[in-house]
């Protein structure tokens, strides 16, 4: 994820974990695959670069439950 500007969200994970991010613009983050929904909490707009990378051959998507970006 790239974040092409400053943004606060709040995520809730699948399993109902809610947890808010404060994110500046030019801020590269790695985040492991998830079910989310987000929700805007601040007084910007969220704009963001997503790259997925698509599974090798005999590979499966296995979720770590995490919910949010990883690194800082």
């Amino acid at each position: 994820m790239v974040t092409l500007s400053s943004f606060e969200r709040r995520l809730t994970g699948a399993s109902g974990e809610e947890r808010d991010f404060s994110l500046a613009a030019g801020e590269v983050r790695w985040l492991d695959a998830q079910t989310h929904s987000g929700a805007n909490i601040g007084g910007s707009t969220t704009h963001v670069l997503f790259v997925e990378l698509k599974e090798g051959p005999g590979e499966t998507d296995s979720p770590s439950g995490a919910v949010g970006p990883v690194g800082g």
